[in-house]
């Protein structure tokens, strides 16, 4: 039982990084935009945060 769990936890894992192989192959350029979208959006998140805490910090509210 616990090799056959061990077989199917391999059989997963390795289709998922095949899969995640070939989209990168693929898509290199999407997912190269994708992290730049992504890093400047939590950039923008933490530009948003500090601005919150310096005010709140301010206000004495912390």
């Amino acid at each position: 039982m616990v090799d056959t769990m061990h077989a199917v936890r391999h059989g997963l894992e390795n289709r998922v990084a095949g899969i995640f192989g070939r989209a990168a192959n693929q898509d290199r350029w999407r997912l190269t935009l994708q992290l730049v979208l992504a890093a400047q959006a939590l950039r923008e998140l933490l530009r948003i945060t500090l601005r919150f805490l310096a005010v709140e910090t301010r206000a004495g509210d912390l």
